[in-house]
């Protein structure tokens, strides 16, 4: 029995709402957990779409490079946590890298891309 995309996609989430991340943004109902859950992933989209447009023009090759790199530091953390045989860091992991590989995805595309870095955009950009 396989654990769902739902269901890796929610750990993600709970991982990202922990104490620290309530201490982070000083949320005043600790106990409204649905905008915390969409803060969280507005949070760690946007972490990954910086890492991603580091380069000031974001040439196709410079972001190639970006998603190459950070997807690789994700598979890295995998194979550690395989090696510890930690099954909540592959979970995360697993996690990270199907967010990664959709904002690349959306990304990928030269409009969409110049879109985003012009202000158009104010969360990923979808389909």
């Amino acid at each position: 029995m396989g654990i769902s995309e739902e269901n890796i996609f929610l750990m993600e989430l709970q991982l990202l709402t922990s104490e620290a991340m309530k201490k982070h943004f000083q949320w005043e109902n600790k106990d409204d957990d649905k905008s915390l859950f969409a803060t969280a992933q507005l949070v760690f989209c946007s972490q990954v779409i910086e890492s991603l447009m580091e380069s000031e023009d974001c040439e196709e090759s410079d972001f190639v490079d970006a998603s190459d790199d950070c997807l690789q530091l994700q598979y890295s953390l995998l194979e550690e946590a395989r090696a510890k045989n930690d099954r909540k860091m592959m979970i995360i992991s697993l996690a990270r890298i199907r967010i990664i590989k959709t904002i690349i995805r959306r990304l990928g595309n030269n409009e969409r891309r110049n879109r985003w870095i012009s202000g158009e955009f104010v969360i990923p950009p979808s389909y």
